[in-house]
């Protein structure tokens, strides 16, 4: 019980600057605004992982790769210039010449669902934050899974390849997700 309490707590607070990141739309579907809201997760994801020093010595800006395409990827396009923890947020689709290693953050897209595998790899020990809606994500080695079933959002979050990649991610994200491999923690 105290642990939904939290979540509707933390949601709202996570949720809110969803309506200072992109205009609000009206006559939006559910599903554009299970996007929206989705995007507004991811974005807020950056203020909840803190990365190794080591990882900024040569950027001054936070790399926000996308791997693929879904319904969401739009959204998250719009985040692109955005001022976070004093740093412009730079979204950028990965192409075949992309050096994914120099991101921060890297969402795979529902297209990558026979993918992700082989690309996750490449991160075993890179500070780079993997995210995705694909099922099964965070078991199959992804660091943060979202759900949007039911009409709510359920994060699952592998600590494995969190740790392996010397990533931390606050309590008060990691008080929100089902987490694998708690004994991690």
């Amino acid at each position: 019980m105290l642990k939904r309490i939290l979540y509707s707590i933390y949601t709202t607070l996570i949720a809110f600057p969803l309506l200072f990141v992109s205009p609000v739309v009206y006559g939006q579907t559910i599903e554009e605004e299970n996007e929206l809201f989705t995007a507004a997760f991811i974005y807020n994801f950056i203020k909840f992982t803190d990365w190794p020093d080591s990882h900024w010595a040569a950027v001054d800006d936070i790399r926000f790769c996308i791997s693929g395409n879904d319904n969401l990827v739009d959204d998250l396009q719009r985040l692109n210039h955005r001022v976070l923890r004093g740093r412009t947020l730079k979204v950028e689709i990965l192409t075949a010449d992309s050096f994914p290693e120099e991101c921060h953050l890297l969402y795979f897209a529902l297209s990558e669902t026979l993918k992700f595998r082989s690309t996750l790899l490449k991160f075993n020990q890179l500070p780079v934050l993997t995210i995705s809606r694909i099922e099964f994500f965070a078991a199959q080695g992804g660091m943060i899974e979202i759900d949007r079933g039911d009409g709510q959002t359920h994060l699952t979050i592998n600590l494995v390849p969190v740790n392996n990649s010397e990533l931390k991610i606050s309590s008060r994200l990691l008080i929100l997700a089902d987490i694998l491999n708690r004994e991690q923690q």
